[in-house]
């Protein structure tokens, strides 16, 4: 699929690197590249009519973020596996809601709103079937109280574990935009309203488990790979 981008910066300051990370970001998460496929600087270079440049320098934020190993100007995805979404979710429950907690006495009603707002894009992206858009208000959405902590070292891997941790929830998204996920972001927004600390954690801890244990059943099952 032809797909060229603009050399300029975007009128939101989007810079052409980060608009290449994007779309090569959203082929791997989406399985439009699967695991395994070889990327090649190159080639992507021609068909995103950029410079190899900005293809290299997506590469390496890829590699950071664990969806692509590197050698020799070629990407490679990187698998999936139970033992990493176990390591995954593992690390997440520890960090998330202890950064939640923390992040909460310094929620006021702007992020409220946000949050509110959020909620309803997820829930008209769950009618468009639009996946890619409810994953990325959900990452929103609970980024507005934890990202108030402060705690900069655990916010920066809390957001690369939630970008590795899409491509699990992709491959089950049907699963993803049922009542009980509305549900739980729903009490994690009262709680939030409520300054509830001890609440908003335990929900946010409940809510990362309830994912864990979803994705691993499928996974164990065949549904998706193990």
């Amino acid at each position: 699929m032809h797909q060229a981008i603009s050399s300029t910066d975007g009128a939101d300051g989007e810079t052409t690197m980060q608009r290449v990370l994007d779309v090569i970001r959203n082929r791997i998460v989406s399985g439009e590249v699967p695991a395994d496929a070889v990327l090649n600087q190159s080639v992507l270079a021609r068909e995103l009519e950029v410079s190899r440049i900005p293809v290299r320098d997506a590469f390496r934020v890829l590699a950071a973020e664990g969806l692509l190993s590197i050698a020799n100007g070629q990407g490679r995805v990187t698998s999936i596996s139970v033992a990493e979404l176990q390591e995954i979710y593992e690390i997440r429950e520890a960090l998330e809601p202890l950064a939640t907690r923390i992040g909460l006495s310094n929620v006021g009603r702007a992020q409220i709103i946000v949050m509110e707002r959020l909620m309803e894009q997820m829930h008209d992206a769950a009618q468009a079937d639009d996946f890619r858009a409810w994953l990325d208000a959900n990452a929103s959405f609970h980024r507005q109280i934890y990202a108030q902590s402060n705690r900069w070292r655990m916010i920066q891997t809390i957001d690369r574990l939630t970008r590795e941790t899409d491509r699990y929830l992709w491959l089950h998204r049907d699963s993803w935009v049922k009542g009980e996920v509305d549900d739980e972001h729903g009490r994690i927004l009262e709680a939030a309203r409520a300054n509830d600390g001890d609440e908003v954690e335990a929900t946010t801890l409940e809510h990362l488990r309830n994912a864990h244990d979803l994705i691993l059943r499928r996974m164990l099952h065949g549904d998706g790979a193990a």
